[in-house]
């Protein structure tokens, strides 16, 4: 006590080195004199002294769990480890070596049984029940020491970058004390070991584990001071995970709760305009987006952020206010790797408006330094949409080809069905039926009932008729299923397609064959409103063209 620590250790070493001869009492007197030591380790910085000193006595400063816990040493312990770790000098070796020395509740627990099992005595074996039921109260009851141990442990991980080992500790007391409270009762902290949970899964990069541990948060403790901060965590998961439905539900209910000009409605805007966006609810998305951009300009999201706000433009079909922001993102950020993806909606602005010269040469900038990029493939149905406006078959059919290849290797099949269907258009364009007729059987094989098949059977039919291929009937008979289909979902193709069932049958079978036809799909049972008046329609206008030609 008088900071002399030298020639304490050395005193108390002689008495270490005779424990063995030590009673009982002598041996508690001895502990009370190593946390006497143990404080000036602690006081002076000296934690290399204190290690090596309890790696030489370590036996002997191990008592029985029970001893320990009944003449409270573990405590004694656990305070001298919490001193440790929460100064400034850098004491958290010495902090977990004292961490070593405290005993769990469990294994008290484990004695008391194994004394129990040698004990005869009714009385003396109730007495040792009672001590073990007092233990187990404190486990299930969520005031046994150990939680506060193992806090301070995951505490001294994290505190010098081992996240995974801090991970793992928090992980493991949700899962075991499902009930935890401080050790007077009167905290609930089973809240705060989940919310460090989901945090340390999200620093180590666990995205899963994180999801579980915060969706369970939510689910758990609604309304809890640490429920924004776990909703910040797991919107912008959700978000890079693609969980639009999920990040949307959230955001929402956080939004107006969050403060004004604060890093969570930062985030919880750009999540929510991020997902409105990739959700294809662009109306909901550009209020959202024009409002993160204008209110954090200094944003880290911004990067991001302003290019769904231009982007989202383009899928409104707003070219005129598109044009200007995807221009001025490509200046902001030459080397960004959302980079490709503005480049093709600028050409998309490009082609809009019939600046098909302008519209290849941002084509030209993705083919030359974005060739491997996951829009690639997108970028060559595009420049086959050019081609074919400029009436350039052979060139547009390559690039077409090129994209529905690029398209299947990186397993974006949608893509490979427009590219498709627009073989289909350019082999008619050329005259090719037989090949267009080979797309034709290749788009209804590979998507059945993608929503490009009524276009594609419609254009298909062309080539179908031709002598060439012969098979009308067959494409008539197909395009007649699509008529029933279409009815059935209130398509605004459903004009489209009895229109062209009308003209491919007349030109096949004749006006008269042709109307009694559409009678008959008339008469089918079930058959919705939207297609009854469209065949009917389709009737009179067949009925008016006969009286005009023959007057």
């Amino acid at each position: 006590k008088l900071g002399n620590v030298a020639q304490a250790t050395e005193k108390i070493q002689i008495v270490y080195d005779n424990h063995a001869k030590l009673r009982q009492r002598e041996k508690g007197l001895l502990h009370l004199a190593f946390f006497d030591l143990a404080n000036q380790w602690i006081e002076k910085a000296l934690p290399a002294n204190g290690i090596a000193f309890m790696d030489k006595n370590d036996a002997a400063l191990r008592f029985s769990p029970f001893d320990s816990y009944q003449y409270k040493f573990n405590k004694r312990t656990l305070k001298l480890a919490q001193d440790a770790s929460s100064g400034e000098k850098n004491l958290d070796a010495l902090a977990l070596r004292f961490f070593t020395l405290v005993p769990r509740t469990e294994d008290v627990i484990s004695e008391l049984q194994d004394r129990m099992s040698f004990e005869k005595g009714d009385a003396t074996r109730a007495k040792i029940q009672k001590e073990i039921d007092k233990y187990e109260a404190k486990v299930s009851g969520g005031t046994t020491v150990d939680i506060a141990a193992l806090r301070l442990l995951a505490f001294i991980y994290e505190k010098n970058g081992s996240f995974r080992a801090a991970y793992a500790v928090f992980d493991y007391m949700t899962r075991n004390y499902p009930i935890a409270r401080s050790v007077d009762g009167k905290k609930d902290l089973h809240p705060d070991l989940v919310y460090n949970a989901t945090r340390c899964a999200f620093s180590i990069g666990d995205l899963l584990s994180a999801q579980h541990h915060g969706m369970n948060f939510l689910k758990k403790y609604p309304g809890h001071e640490l429920e924004p901060d776990v909703q910040s965590m797991l919107m912008e998961q959700l978000f890079r995970r693609g969980d639009y439905e999920r990040c949307i539900e959230i955001a929402v209910s956080i939004l107006p709760k969050l403060p004004d000009d604060s890093p969570q409605q930062d985030l919880c805007l750009f999540c929510l305009g991020g997902s409105y966006y990739y959700d294809g609810q662009y109306e909901d998305a550009d209020e959202i987006l024009e409002q993160h951009v204008n209110k954090y300009p200094k944003s880290g999201y911004l990067e991001e952020s302003s290019y769904y706000r231009g982007a989202n433009k383009v899928k409104l079909l707003n070219w005129a206010v598109a044009s200007p922001l995807l221009e001025k993102w490509l200046n902001d950020y030459p080397e960004s790797s959302l980079r490709p993806f503005a480049i093709l909606d600028r050409a998309t602005c490009h082609f809009a408006t019939d600046e098909m010269a302008k519209c290849l040469e941002k084509l030209d900038e993705i083919e030359q330094r974005h060739p491997g990029s996951d829009i690639y493939d997108r970028s060559l149905n595009l420049r086959g949409d050019v081609l074919q406006a400029q009436q350039e078959w052979p060139a547009a059919q390559e690039s077409y080809v090129k994209g529905k290849s690029t398209a299947e290797k990186s397993g974006h099949y949608q893509v490979a069905a427009e590219s498709l269907s627009q073989l289909v258009v350019v082999a008619n364009s050329q005259e090719k039926f037989k090949e267009a007729a080979d797309y034709y059987d290749e788009f209804v094989t590979s998507y059945p009932g993608n929503f490009l098949e009524p276009q594609v059977v419609a254009n298909a039919l062309e080539a179908l008729i031709h002598e060439s291929v012969g098979r009308g009937q067959e494409g008539l008979d197909k395009m007649e299923s699509i008529i029933d289909q279409l009815g059935r979902q209130e398509n605004a193709d459903l004009e489209k397609a009895v229109t062209k069932y009308g003209n491919v049958s007349i030109k096949l079978f004749g006006e008269e064959k042709t109307i009694q036809k559409l009678k008959e799909m008339a008469t089918k049972p079930g058959q919705p409103q939207a297609v009854l008046a469209w065949l009917l329609v389709s009737r009179v206008d067949i009925l008016e063209k006969i009286k005009k030609d023959n007057p």
